[in-house]
């Protein structure tokens, strides 16, 4: 007989039940995991401590636009795979110029292209707040994990945003 168990929970009969148990658990400890992987994997996770209440809000834009290079709101007029150029119709920090260029890939000294998996892409067409932050050779990028987003679904940040440069003048 084999005792199994720190405490002796159990015994096998013989050294093939053993193998049978062994077998069993190794496979176990390889394939678990496989099952464990979500089905999507994303090299970019964004944390999430809950629903923030206003204040908590407020001052995750305020310190948002005190670490952006940029701050502003434009509609996407070009779009390539290295980047966007956004017309840019109002400014809350920073100076984007007319047209801001936001990349979100850069070409080595080689020709290859660089993707960040956490760096914002943008729809032609479509208007976006943006909170711009600095990017490969001082360009500019936005990234998944700011508060860069559609423009329509960012109404409150922009009338924070508005009530900030109110305080300020």
């Amino acid at each position: 007989m084999v005792p199994i168990g720190p405490r002796n929970l159990g015994t096998f009969e013989n050294a093939k039940d053993v193998m049978t148990v062994t077998g069993f658990l190794q496979a176990t400890a390889i394939l678990l995991p496989t099952f464990l992987v979500p089905a999507r994997a994303d090299a970019c996770a964004c944390v999430s401590m809950g629903t923030p209440t206003p204040q908590q809000v407020r001052q995750g834009i305020e310190e948002s636009v005190k670490t952006a290079e940029a701050v502003f709101s434009g509609e996407v007029i070009s779009a390539d795979t290295l980047g966007a150029n956004l017309k840019v119709d109002k400014v809350w920090k920073g100076s984007p110029g007319g047209i801001a260029r936001l990349q979100h890939a850069y070409l080595t000294s080689t020709g290859s292209a660089v993707w960040n998996t956490c760096d914002y892409t943008f729809e032609v067409g479509k208007k976006y707040m943006v909170f711009a932050v600095p990017g490969h050779a001082g360009t500019l990028k936005a990234e998944k994990c700011g508060l860069t987003a559609p423009l329509d679904s960012a109404k409150s940040t922009v009338r924070i945003l508005d009530d900030l440069a109110k305080r300020k003048r």
